[in-house]
């Protein structure tokens, strides 16, 4: 079948379909399937409730934070920032963290460091080795020039270990 019949064919169906689908049978019709088909009242069975409180509450307790969190107004903001407008940022951050986050977590772990480090990078970089901010930090952890020669880092034409 041609291109230009298959458009006169749904085009003639939809003249002659909208003038019924607006009519007071087809919507008694449509109004006594649905009280068919979907029940007045759509009740989760408690049981579910239950296990999903019960892992959730087990969640909570499994991950306690070994550095203290702290919710202040700045806080709050950048949470309702990072939850709205900037959601998608913080989804290619948490996409990007998958490939970071075990391998830092165990450094840490055997440097006797808290593993909740690792979510500074997520702040400073997104997780982005390459990342330069306007005052010229460096790297997933934003180390300025004299911090990195602070600490020892090697910092020449061929490598950056900020």
């Amino acid at each position: 079948m041609s291109y230009r019949i298959t458009v006169h064919s749904l085009l003639l169906s939809a003249a002659i379909i909208l003038p019924l689908a607006h009519s007071p049978a087809f919507a008694e019709t449509a109004a006594q399937a649905a009280e068919q088909v979907i029940p007045h009242e759509l009740k989760p069975p408690q049981q579910d409730i239950a296990q999903i409180d019960e892992n959730l509450d087990g969640y909570f307790e499994e991950k306690p934070y070994q550095i203290p969190m702290v919710l202040n107004e700045s806080v709050e903001n950048h949470l309702e920032y990072f939850k709205t407008r900037g959601r998608d940022v913080f989804q290619k951050w948490l996409d990007r963290s998958a490939r970071y986050i075990p391998v830092m977590k165990d450094i840490f772990r055997e440097k006797n460091l808290p593993e909740d480090l690792v979510y500074v990078a997520m702040i400073e970089s997104g997780f982005n080795p390459y990342a330069v901010s306007w005052a010229r930090a460096v790297g997933p952890w934003q180390f300025m020039p004299a911090t990195g020669k602070l600490y020892g880092l090697k910092v020449d034409w061929w490598v950056d270990e900020r």
